[in-house]
């Protein structure tokens, strides 16, 4: 069963930004409590931002996948033919001589 790209796409979201959310403002809230706002929300920030764009990279390249598919085999096997016809054309003309 293929999953198409608005589904994965979907499902990333909801697996990987939703929990990063409410960990996000869970930790808002303990810092505000605990009093150490400053220390804690830059700490959570830098993680948060580093997360964040982790997870909008793992979107882009799931939309980039289905092109990056179409490109990358086609390459890929043009080099394996042309190195197969180099040694065979190789061993064709060892045989004749």
């Amino acid at each position: 069963m293929r999953i198409k790209t608005n589904q994965k796409l979907k499902l990333i979201l909801v697996i990987h930004f939703y929990p990063l959310l409410f960990s996000f403002l869970k930790a808002t809230y303990h810092a505000i409590r605990l009093e150490r706002c400053v220390v804690y929300v830059k700490r959570i920030i830098t993680t948060s931002t580093i997360l964040l764009i982790i997870n909008k990279a793992l979107i882009l390249l799931l939309l980039l996948l289905p092109c990056l598919q179409k490109i990358l085999p086609a390459t890929c096997n043009n080099q394996s033919n042309s190195h197969l016809r180099s040694k065979r054309t190789f061993r064709i003309q060892t045989k004749r001589y």
